[in-house]
């Protein structure tokens, strides 16, 4: 390890993550590899982002929504990198909000066979101020009732009405970027989606900009080649005006050290990185240790030094409150 990447086992990390969890000021953003975390009886997992577009693209011609000569031209196009494209492409196709779901829900949870595992009930037991993700699925809403006996409230663009209340009150909810695959007209694939979502929709944005200005960010599930991570990861700096300290779990190698001084000196987002392995073990062995009541001891002062009540404030009035 070295200045700028950490590993999983550090406790110095683990308390610093802690101590943000204690005072309620840690937001999870979970990525596809949390929704991978799940899996059937047999060992089968949800698929990561381009699993997905391959899945749904198979799963159109199986259904006679693509013929043969599409379907090689939208592979190919999967294989080259161009994933929102590819994602744009079969929103349009899957036109059917009813076809939408069905064709999501066959991959995503597995033909219905995915079962929540250790990872989501880890997560559940976390007192995470809010949780903020890009999957469609309800692994996480499933493991709160599961761990806790209540609903976790669920939002996303088109049901915002309330969180920033929620958010403020410090009430656990889950926010839904890319929506929720029980009602697919909120489904986000491809640029267009993208675009409204995070340029025309001035509520939405709002929203993000509130939340992001106020709390630090435990990224997880996220890979380099994620085609939004980078967006994400500059609205979260921009936002909050990087006086916050963030966090990104990925597996080793995921970026080089270069990388991981510039996501540190220009957003503020620690790397905690662990050996990958075909479970992603690392998830779960960094989730144990937050979950842990243990006290907290002091920790080490952080680059990018936590923001206090009058900077909040400030920015909350540059933001239009």
């Amino acid at each position: 390890m070295n200045a700028y990447i950490h590993s999983v086992e550090d406790r110095e990390v683990h308390r610093e993550l802690r101590n943000l969890i204690e005072a309620r000021d840690l937001i999870l953003f979970a990525g596809s590899g949390l929704s991978a975390q799940a899996s059937t009886d047999q060992g089968e997992h949800p698929p990561l982002w381009k699993g997905l577009l391959d899945g749904m693209i198979h799963w159109c011609e199986d259904h006679g929504v693509l013929d043969e000569d599409r379907v090689g031209d939208l592979l190919d196009f999967v294989a080259k990198g161009y994933l929102i494209e590819a994602g744009q492409e079969l929103q349009d196709v899957l036109d059917d909000p009813s076809k939408l779901m069905q064709c999501l829900g066959e991959i995503i949870l597995c033909k219905n066979q995915a079962r929540i595992r250790e990872a989501h009930r880890l997560i559940a037991q976390i007192p995470f101020r809010a949780i903020i993700t890009t999957n469609y699925d309800e692994f996480i809403e499933g493991a709160f009732w599961a761990e806790n006996g209540l609903p976790l409230q669920k939002y996303y663009q088109r049901t915002l009405s309330g969180v920033l209340e929620m958010f403020w009150q410090r009430r656990p909810f889950i926010l839904k970027l890319h929506g929720d695959l029980n009602d697919p007209t909120s489904i986000v694939l491809g640029y267009r989606s993208y675009e409204r979502l995070l340029y025309a929709d001035n509520a939405y944005r709002f929203c993000l900009e509130t939340i992001f200005a106020t709390s630090s960010v435990l990224f997880m599930g996220f890979g380099g080649s994620d085609p939004d991570l980078d967006g994400i990861v500059s609205r979260v700096a921009a936002f909050d005006g990087r006086r916050r300290c963030h966090w990104m779990l990925v597996p080793a190698g995921t970026f080089p050290s270069l990388k991981a001084k510039r996501l540190l000196k220009d957003k503020g987002i620690n790397l905690v990185q662990y050996e990958k392995d075909e479970s992603h073990s690392g998830v779960v062995t960094l989730l144990r240790a937050l979950a842990q009541r243990a006290p907290i001891a002091p920790v080490r002062p952080v680059e990018q030094g936590q923001s206090g009540a009058v900077e909040i404030v400030s920015k909350l009035e540059v933001l239009g409150t």
